[in-house]
């Protein structure tokens, strides 16, 4: 079977964003193309992983309460754009770093605590933990 391979690269375009085109080749085969914009100027929003771990916190017994200010998190963190801390800090100005790259939230007037892992440049929330404040100061919430 014979190949022919392809790699071009364009300039800025006019949105200030670089296109990267690479193109496969092959005998009867599909031709495969990806455009990747400049990761400085994200505008992706963030996706977040995983809902179902918020929903199976505040369905259980004695965290009914929690279920409206982790909704109103959830999509609050869904339409965000962050691409720093700084950024996560203006939407929640409790927010705190905890290191390794995990950051809890103070969620229903501190009655409840979030921690999740940011990966700021791939536009990923990772929901790691959820519980009451009294849990919360039994963990080690870096490591999670």
């Amino acid at each position: 079977m014979q190949s022919n391979t392809l790699l071009g690269f364009c300039c800025k375009s006019r949105n200030s964003r670089y296109f990267v085109q690479k193109i496969l080749k092959f005998t009867n085969f599909a031709v495969i193309s990806r455009k990747i914009g400049d990761i400085s100027n994200k505008t992706d929003k963030m996706r977040i992983v995983s809902h179902r771990r918020l929903r199976e916190f505040y369905d259980s017994a004695g965290h009914h309460d929690a279920k409206v200010p982790l909704e109103r998190w959830y999509q609050i963190v869904e339409d965000a754009e962050w691409s720093n801390f700084a950024d996560m800090r203006a939407d929640f100005g409790s927010v705190d770093f905890v290191g390794n790259q995990h950051y809890v939230f103070n969620i229903g007037g501190n009655k409840y605590r979030l921690v999740v892992v940011v990966k700021f440049v791939m536009g990923y929330v990772f929901i790691r933990w959820v519980g009451s404040h009294s849990d919360y100061d039994k963990i080690d919430c870096s490591m999670i």
